[in-house]
């Protein structure tokens, strides 16, 4: 009797089947399936999902590669028993690079918790950190600090983290980044970082020793309960965005992360006999700044800012950014003005659903079609070719009859959308801008594209706050900026879009579209991006022509934010890391990018944006990018 041997498909099915138990078990919830994800090379455990996606690799041993998808699941269960969102995102910085730490140092702390009581996922969560870290390069990092700098600083205070916590070395792929970078490290955050073990049972209490860290990183400028006043020591007290944490779920997984820790210590000690106020960064400080608008409303604290970012060049400066802000949409209108908006928002998006029905389709066979599997042919190794079966009678001595599958080069792509929100978009304009963002957020995410939204304008018109504190301060000479900036995310990447799209309606509210400063709002979308964990960035601008701003222009050269614009966009496209595009509207604005098409109608939206994309994503111009960013780094 022929003995029946399963095919790779039944096999991985089976191991799926089989984590899925795992998972059920560990987290407590009956109903999780777990499933591979076509376009992730990631995967994303604090998202806490009814269906965990893992990643793949084809690169590693099948033994690593069974230990990797293990420690993914393994971390993604740990966050459904231990780990609450709402206090996740309560104390979460609004700062991309100190947020990419912040849910790092929240692994640690699920990881220590699980790996405390299973050895075996111990070893399946160290595996994910090699796997992921070799896939990030950090062992061919070739400029050190540099690298560390830009983009391996979360996951270098990670492990340093893990090490205090577990007493588990940097896996190998990292060590050399972390060697570099620990005296640095250790100097400035070392007292911080030994409290994470002792506060591992709390996420509460461990989220603000973690805010301790970044802020001795200067990754943030002032940690929970400095704004406002606030001691941050009460239980139920708003933090930084204005929430309140979920103290019900966050006691009942404190009562068990304690329960783990402990459980975990007891053995260890039956085994070894032992267990084992801040000012917003500006160049303007006078008594002044403190009298502005005493009966106005105050103005909202400056956000968090990182240290390590392009910085704006020598040539520009700002008079103060005290006054600027970064704030969600839907902090700027009430819910019922925004569905209202939204509504309206719709209309408009109905009246030309035929040309957004047919772009979206076609967009999205174009981008699927970059999805498609290939396959290395005539190997020695791999799956079998069922294709080449028949020439095994033939020929006996054919060994050639494998094959394997090649990863896709459009996988894991990030791509920001920048919207110009001054005044002389409005009407057609904002509502080109507002229908462009929704139909390419919408077919981008169904194709597995993280898509992140974001506006920019000013709080006032003709210069608010800062000019009022210029005027305080006597009219000095060429002041730079002198306007409140105000930049807006609609969208951010790691949101889908069903829970965000209403935000887009904000775009017609009265008042919310005044003058815009183009340089620093691209130069904030692009720090934004660049220190994602993507493969590929791509920045979209989509603007009217160039910055106006009556008040900063009046008080220095007339071609001062035009001159900033140039070089911000000089630097960017010089760096290459991250590519930059733009979509005028109703305004050529090749003048100012070098990829750049104009729009002059919603008509012309679906062709022109499709052609625009087709180049944007086809293999060619993929291949192209890399080649030029091999070049700009040699």
């Amino acid at each position: 009797m022929k003995h029946y041997e399963p095919s790779p498909a039944e096999i991985e099915r089976e191991f799926l089947a089989r984590q899925a138990e795992v998972a059920q078990a560990l987290s407590g919830k009956a109903e999780l399936k777990v499933s591979v994800g076509l376009n992730r090379v990631v995967d994303e455990p604090l998202a806490q999902r009814e269906l965990i996606l893992i990643s793949k690799t084809l690169s590693d041993s099948p033994e690593a590669s069974t230990r990797h998808m293990r420690g993914q699941v393994d971390l993604a269960a740990l966050a459904m028993k231990h780990h609450n969102a709402h206090t996740h995102e309560t104390n979460r910085p609004a700062d991309a690079q100190a947020a990419a730490m912040f849910d790092a140092l929240e692994q640690i702390r699920l990881e220590a918790i699980g790996a405390s009581q299973f050895k075996g996922m111990k070893h399946n969560l160290a595996q994910r950190h090699q796997t992921s870290f070799e896939f990030k390069g950090y062992d061919k990092a070739a400029d050190g600090i540099q690298q560390g700098l830009s983009t391996a600083l979360p996951d270098v205070v990670a492990m340093l983290a893990r090490e205090v916590m577990t007493g588990e070395a940097p896996p190998a792929s990292i060590q050399s980044l972390v060697a570099q970078m620990r005296p640095w490290v250790e100097k400035a955050a070392e007292k911080h970082l030994a409290q994470l073990k002792d506060k591992a049972a709390s996420q509460r209490d461990y989220a603000r020793v973690v805010q301790d860290i970044l802020f001795d990183l200067k990754l943030i400028t002032h940690r929970l309960g400095d704004v406002e006043g606030g001691d941050g020591e009460s239980e139920n007290s708003p933090d930084v965005l204005g929430h309140n944490s979920d103290d019900a779920d966050e006691e009942q997984m404190q009562t068990d992360a304690t329960q783990s820790l402990q459980s975990a210590g007891d053995a260890e000690d039956n085994e070894h006999g032992e267990r084992r106020e801040v000012k917003a960064p500006g160049d303007f400080d006078s008594d002044a700044e403190q009298d502005v608008a005493p009966k106005e409303k105050a103005p909202r604290a400056a956000p968090n800012r990182p240290e390590f970012t392009m910085e704006v060049s020598d040539s520009y400066r700002a008079f103060t950014t005290a006054f600027d802000e970064i704030v969600p949409a839907d902090e700027l209108a009430s819910h019922e003005e925004l569905d209202r908006l939204f509504e309206t928002l719709m209309q408009k998006v109905r009246q030309y659903h035929t040309v957004t029905s047919r772009l979206a389709t076609r967009l999205q066979r174009l981008l699927l079609a970059q999805q498609t599997r290939q396959w290395m042919l005539e190997l020695e190794d791999g799956l079998i070719d069922n294709a080449r079966l028949a020439g095994i009678v033939a020929r006996p001595d054919i060994t050639t009859i494998y094959k394997l599958e090649k990863d896709s080069e459009f996988r894991d792509t990030v791509v920001t959308l920048l919207i110009d929100n001054s005044g002389s978009m409005r009407g057609r304009p904002i509502t080109i801008a507002a229908l462009s963002a929704d139909i390419l957020a919408r077919t981008l995410e169904r194709c597995g594209v993280k898509v992140e939204i974001l506006g920019f304008t000013t709080r006032d018109w003709k210069g608010g706050h800062s000019r009022k504190a210029w005027l305080d301060a006597g009219r000095v000479s060429e002041p730079g900026r002198l306007n409140d900036l105000r930049h807006i995310i609609y969208k951010s990447a790691d949101q889908r879009l069903n829970r965000a799209r209403r935000n887009l309606g904000l775009m017609l509210k009265d008042g919310i579209l005044k003058e815009n400063i183009d340089g620093e709002s691209i130069l904030w979308a692009y720090n934004r991006i660049r220190i994602r964990r993507e493969q590929r960035k791509i920045l979209m601008v989509i603007s009217d022509g160039a910055p106006v701003d009556d008040s900063t222009l009046s008080a220095n050269s007339g071609a001062y934010l035009d001159r900033h614009l140039r070089e911000t966009i000089g630097r960017i496209e010089r760096a290459g890391d991250v590519e930059l595009l733009a979509i005028g509207i109703g305004h050529d604005v090749t003048r100012y990018y070098s990829r750049a098409v104009t729009l002059h109608d919603v008509e012309q939206l679906g062709d022109t944006m499709l052609n625009q994309l087709t180049s944007l994503f086809s293999p060619e111009d993929i291949r192209k990018t890399r080649k030029e960013k091999r070049r700009i780094a040699a």
